[in-house]
């Protein structure tokens, strides 16, 4: 099973969110995918959709399934693996619901997504190289606060890759309007396959 992040955290997949049509496919914003099956509370909302492998397709969807202040509440407090972020596996690549229920409090955007990796460490102010920030599938967790993000080196030694790696729009990123999910943090979601039967590790950071 080909995965979409790369198996070798030295190499990272960036990404942008970028416009037009994103009824399909990897996204943020917008309705949710239709005919998902997910336990939701009131005040649950859907953040994006994410792909995880190739051949089989695997796709991943993501919802904050508490009210924003709970989840903002997890901020800089390590990893968590309970579902106040609901990560949820399916096969299909189902397109947006035209229910409103549920959407995210952000403009649809499609991810584009390099088509090949990069490394993933770059050169820091004091002539180290860091893991780079900004979006990307794959590579190391950039860490804010810490020279590492406490926890990131265990969920490695675990057979963890960090799946995706979201920050706050950037310019090179379409206008993205509305409240973003993640306050102004940057957002690291740790997994493993096969994916539907492994629990996985969120991260919010800022």
């Amino acid at each position: 099973m080909p995965l979409f992040a790369p198996n070798d955290r030295a190499w990272s997949r960036t990404f942008h969110f970028g416009v037009g049509p994103s009824s399909h496919g990897p996204r943020i914003g917008g309705t949710r995918p239709d005919g998902l099956r997910a336990d939701l509370q009131d005040d649950a909302e859907y953040i994006m959709t994410i792909q995880l492998a190739t051949a089989p397709d695997i796709f991943a969807s993501l919802f904050r399934n508490c009210s924003f202040d709970d989840f903002i509440d997890g901020m800089n407090d390590g990893f968590h693996d309970d579902d106040r972020l609901l990560a949820i596996p399916h096969h299909d690549d189902l397109r947006r619901s035209s229910d409103t229920a549920f959407a995210s409090s952000v403009t649809p955007h499609p991810l584009v997504v390099a088509e090949t990796p990069t490394r993933d460490r770059a050169p820091s102010s004091d002539g180290s190289t860091v893991p780079r920030g900004g979006h990307k599938f794959g590579g190391e967790p950039h860490s804010i606060q810490e020279p590492e993000l406490p926890g990131a080196s265990q969920l490695f030694g675990a057979g963890y890759l960090q799946i995706v790696q979201v920050d706050f729009p950037a310019a090179d990123d379409a206008e993205v309007d509305g409240d973003w999910p993640f306050m102004d943090g940057l957002f690291n979601l740790f997994w493993k396959p096969p994916f539907f039967d492994t629990p996985y590790f969120w991260y919010l950071q800022k």
